[in-house]
């Protein structure tokens, strides 16, 4: 029960992150393109010209600092 709570308010606060730092636009593209079987890789890298690492990376930190809830 603890495991889908947690994996729950991480994909809130990606989401969130998501919106906040792009658009709601390359959101859905995103999502288009893993509906396409693309990889998140290279989703990430084609509508937010960013790589996942880096990404995750952004992420961690606004969600430490307490700026995604």
């Amino acid at each position: 029960k603890i495991k889908f709570k947690l994996a729950y308010e991480e994909s809130y606060t990606l989401a969130n992150y998501l919106k906040k730092r792009y658009s709601r636009y390359k959101v859905k593209r995103i999502l288009e393109r893993l509906g396409n079987n693309e990889t998140i890789e290279s989703a990430f890298k084609e509508e937010l010209n960013i790589k996942i690492t880096e990404f995750e990376k952004r992420w961690l930190n606004e969600l430490r600092a307490g700026k995604l809830y």
